[in-house]
């Protein structure tokens, strides 16, 4: 159970990594550095000019992230099959995994459409959370953590749901975020928190799109504070059932 664990730890700071050098692509404008897809240039090898190997570094990345996903499903069946939470997150990752490389491959081949450049940043965060989500369950369900969480239990349910929402709301935000970025519409706005001296944005499509991330990232405030204070609330209970055994 060890070994699974730490490979699922292994996994998630590696996805983390993949993001990393995924938005490191788009910074330094190298989504197009290899043309086609999966090879590069026509090659197994990149050739030499930067752009090229800052892209294959990520399609590199991946591919170990995917093999990494799917050892850690077969890890999952055979040390938590009587967990269906862990089981069965680290199986659906797979497909995930799968699904965010065809995206890949259409961002790629398309010419990178800022919608499907938006949806490869939400399925990325999704496959992170989904590992996240395996390496804590395993973690949990070890015997030295899992008298903490008996002790614990109940404690964090509306917290919890509203740290669903949250992500929820994240996800969207990163969606329009991804958008925004892509389309062109990142400086349609000049100033800041207005619009070109306005609070609503013109009848301009790109205005538009820069507003609602606006909107959407100045409004997740409403989910986090309340969240903050459920769980600080919370505090002193868990501490007073971690002293009791």
């Amino acid at each position: 159970m060890i070994v699974a664990q730490r490979l699922a730890i292994v996994t998630a700071v590696l996805t983390v990594v993949l993001i990393g050098v995924g938005a490191f692509v788009r910074a330094t404008g190298s989504g197009l550095g290899c043309p086609d897809w999966p090879l590069c240039h026509g090659q197994a090898v990149p050739p030499g000019h930067q752009e090229a190997w800052i892209e294959f570094s990520h399609r590199f990345v991946a591919s170990i992230v995917g093999l990494l996903v799917i050892a850690t499903a077969a890890a999952a069946w055979k040390y938590y099959r009587h967990v269906p939470l862990i089981t069965w997150v680290a199986t659906a990752t797979v497909p995930l995994v799968g699904f965010q490389g065809l995206l890949g491959a259409i961002t790629v081949v398309r010419e990178l459409p800022p919608e499907i450049v938006a949806t490869h940043l939400v399925t990325a965060m999704l496959v992170l959370s989904c590992v996240v989500v395996v390496a804590v369950g395993m973690w949990m369900e070890d015997e030295r953590h899992r008298g903490f969480f008996e002790r614990t239990a109940g404690l964090g349910r509306r917290p919890g749901a509203w740290a669903l929402a949250g992500l929820a709301w994240l996800a969207v935000t990163f969606w329009v975020g991804g958008y925004m970025a892509e389309s062109g519409a990142s400086t349609a706005c000049s100033g800041w928190p207005l619009c070109n001296g306005s609070v609503v944005p013109s009848a301009d499509d790109q205005e538009i799109t820069h507003m609602v991330h606006r909107y959407l990232a100045g409004g997740f405030v409403l989910i986090v504070v309340p969240a903050l204070v459920m769980a600080w609330r919370r505090r002193e209970s868990c501490r007073g059932r971690g002293r009791t055994r």
